[in-house]
């Protein structure tokens, strides 16, 4: 079989088909990415080239959207609630201390140094943190402890599919137990009187249609990427294109250069998120059986310290914080996510919840925002600073 566009295409769709199916049929408690995920790692180990994505121009889409849409996700935030994100850093930070000691003790003792070292960056946020411990460890020659690097930055979804999943679901549901729906139009009505005329109000409504808002977020996306140059350059990739694309959505959406969910406006949202979601399975060709089996002890062995030390450590900070002992899970096991996938499995769990169109609006405005930031702090800025300094250690 001749794979062309049209038929690359239509498998990778149809495999994010498959998994939308499950997670329908079993209410999500098995994630659409999960199944997504194990299909196209089988596919890649047997029938699929390995350019699959990229034939399918699904990678493009990822190569070229990927801040247009984190332009849209900086739009969600609300600029008065942004005072209290201060608490999410504390509960992530809380995460990967939990992840750095435990794995740096128990592991050290089971694994060895070379195998703890090369293996806590990436479990803090993979990403950026998992190429640069690959890197030094190759350097060394370190050849297990960069296989395994390698590995949790390409699979770790795996398992922070399955428990944030768990957790989500159980936050998603109290909260819409709490009341969420009669607070949200307490504030409506306080809004109503407060609301001041934005820049993008002066604007008549004919001229705002599809092309307008796609266009605003990709000028801002690619002032971003512009600007990221620089900033990753002089900050050691700390200050990078996907950090500045978040802020530019949040000081946009506060100063009223765009609207709240910008992209949904569009029309364009769900396609690009569909290209995000399949555009990074590419990943996953470069990981083989052999690779698999030569690290699975190890492999399976951090990650269950790292999960025991988020699920029990980050309710203890979460409860001083005022946070559940689900959501402060949540926010913990972002390490092992990142965007897009703390997204999907985000709305997933609330679609479990409930029906309701209102309800799962509301749900999502109140627990986006706070995934996507862990995820940012987790795999943008903590994961990197730990990465230089556990490369001096190697």
């Amino acid at each position: 079989m001749t794979f062309t566009f049209e038929w690359a295409i239509t498998i990778c769709v149809g495999i994010f088909l498959i998994g939308s199916a499950i997670s329908l049929k079993t209410n999500f408690r098995i994630p659409t990415m999960l199944t997504v995920a194990i299909l196209f790692l089988a596919g890649f180990w047997t029938i699929f080239p390995q350019d699959l994505i990229e034939i399918s121009g699904l990678k493009t889409v990822y190569n070229i959207c990927f801040l247009v849409v984190l332009i849209h996700v900086g739009a969600m935030f609300e600029w008065k609630n942004l005072k209290k994100d201060w608490r999410i850093a504390i509960v992530v930070i809380t995460a990967i201390i939990a992840i750095t000691v435990l794995v740096s003790t128990i592991g050290g003792v089971i694994f060895g140094k070379e195998i703890v070292i090369s293996s806590i960056p990436p479990l803090t946020g993979g990403g950026i943190a998992g190429i640069i411990m690959m890197d030094a460890a190759n350097a060394k020659g370190y050849t297990q402890a960069a296989l395994l690097a390698m590995m949790i930055m390409t699979l770790q979804m795996f398992i922070g599919f399955t428990l944030s999943g768990i957790v989500l679901r159980k936050e998603a549901a109290v909260r819409l137990a709490s009341g969420l729906l009669n607070a949200d139009t307490d504030e409506k009505d306080s809004d109503i009187v407060t609301k001041k005329t934005r820049l993008i109000d002066r604007i008549p409504d004919k001229y705002k249609d599809t092309t307008f808002h796609f266009f605003a977020c990709c000028l801002l996306g690619a002032t971003a990427y512009f600007l990221g140059n620089y900033t990753g350059s002089v900050t050691g990739g700390i200050v990078n294109r996907s950090i500045l694309a978040i802020i530019f959505g949040i000081l946009a959406n506060a100063i009223g250069i765009i609207e709240k969910n910008p992209l949904e406006k569009s029309g364009s949202y769900p396609f690009l998120m569909l290209g995000l979601n399949i555009g990074i399975m590419d990943n996953l060709k470069s990981v083989t059986p052999g690779m698999v089996l030569e690290t699975l002890i190890p492999f399976i062995g951090v990650f269950v310290i790292s999960s025991i030390g988020i699920w029990f450590l980050c309710p203890l900070i979460g409860k001083k914080l005022n946070f559940t002992p689900a959501f402060s899970r949540a926010i913990g096991l972002n390490c092992f996510l990142g965007y897009p996938f703390n997204h999907q499995i985000t709305v997933e769990s609330i679609n479990a919840v409930t029906e309701d169109p209102q309800e799962r609006k509301l749900l999502e405005k109140d627990l986006l925002p706070p995934m996507v930031l862990s995820g940012v702090i987790s795999v943008s800025v903590v994961s990197v600073l730990v990465a230089g300094v556990f490369v001096g250690l190697l």
